[in-house]
């Protein structure tokens, strides 16, 4: 079977911004696999797919700016766009953020639900939606299914009196719907992911987070049935306060579990409301464990910049990507879509 190729209908011009007619030719260094794209209409040429405000217009083959890899430096010699990969596959391109978010492979439209991070990302209410492209990777140390990042925290109510363990089931409560929904997921055909149900399921973790809206971890007992042509299931975890949006699963045999939120709960709509679902319905993390920890990692650091306490490596990585104007053209305030 011939494996997918990036081709440019696959690359979003939006977010570009060359010219008025594009043409994209994505590429690759043979040697260290850094990904690029040229636009062969107007000669801009993106060397660094993390900022696309850094673009370089090249004149002929003497000026072109590939004439070496920006990461590994390897020499492209007289002729660079021959020696350069033309034929990405897509295994490749979309193997890391940076080629991702590039690319429309998204069940919905793309969008962040979050509020500010004071000093560093505005937002003029309880809840802005941040361009999804612009959002900074999740450091790698987050990205453990055992969740050892966020069992090293101390119980909330230990350092902020704000928050009480009380407030979190018995763990006995928990085992009990975890084994009730696990089987309910694998009649539908679907296996829960594994930082999911360690995560959802266990009081120890639910009792180290904190909220600046007050949101509650609290998963439904049924998987809904999607009304849309692509079928899959959804399934509810996160509540606001004010129920004024919800989180949940999407569990999908192409997509696998990624996480989508919605300001209306599924038990509300009715048959008319299907058809629109593309409006109502954004995409926010390819895995539950991408939207916990960088969940965990923003509310954090509201609490920590609202009371000046100190940052972890982490959390100044984070911040970084703002603070240094990595998310390039990026708009915070625009939906994706």
């Amino acid at each position: 079977m011939t494996e997918r190729l990036v081709d440019e209908g696959d690359l979003d011009p939006r977010y570009f911004g060359c010219c008025d007619n594009p043409g994209f030719e994505p590429l690759q260094c043979p040697a260290c696999g850094h990904l690029m794209v040229n636009c062969y209409e107007c000669g801009t040429v993106f060397p660094d797919l993390n900022r696309l405000d850094a673009a370089q217009r090249e004149q002929d083959e003497a000026t072109t700016p590939l004439r070496s890899c920006p990461n590994c430096h390897l020499d492209f010699g007289t002729e660079p766009h021959n020696a350069l990969r033309s034929r990405v596959t897509w295994n490749d391109w979309t193997a890391t953020w940076t080629g991702r978010r590039l690319v429309n492979c998204y069940p919905f439209p793309p969008a962040w639900l979050a509020g500010e991070l004071p000093g560093t990302r505005s937002c003029d209410g309880t809840y802005c939606t941040y361009h999804y492209r612009s959002l900074p990777p999740i450091p790698a140390s987050l990205l453990d299914e055992t969740l050892s990042w966020l069992r090293r925290q101390p119980l909330a109510e230990t350092y902020d009196s704000r928050w009480s363990s009380s407030q979190v089931a018995a763990q006995s409560a928990f085992d009990a719907q975890r084994s009730s929904l696990i089987e309910a997921a694998r009649q539908a055909g679907y296996e829960l992911p594994v930082a999911f149900l360690n995560f959802v399921f266990s009081r120890d973790a639910l009792t180290r987070l904190r909220s600046p809206t007050d949101c509650y971890y609290s998963c439904d007992t049924q998987l809904v049935p999607c009304k849309m042509p692509m079928g899959g299931h959804f399934l509810r975890f996160l509540t606001d306060s004010q129920d004024c949006v919800s989180w949940h699963l999407y569990l999908h045999p192409q997509f696998g579990a990624c996480v989508v939120f919605t300001e209306v709960p599924f038990e509300e709509w009715g048959d008319d409301d299907w058809p629109h679902a593309a409006d109502r319905i954004r995409f926010c993390a390819e895995t539950f464990l991408e939207f916990a920890a960088r969940t965990w990692l923003e509310d954090e650091l509201w609490f920590r910049l609202k009371e000046a306490q100190p940052l972890t490596p982490e959390m100044q990585q984070y911040l970084h990507h703002y603070t240094q104007g990595l998310d390039g053209l990026w708009s915070w305030d625009e939906e994706e879509w």
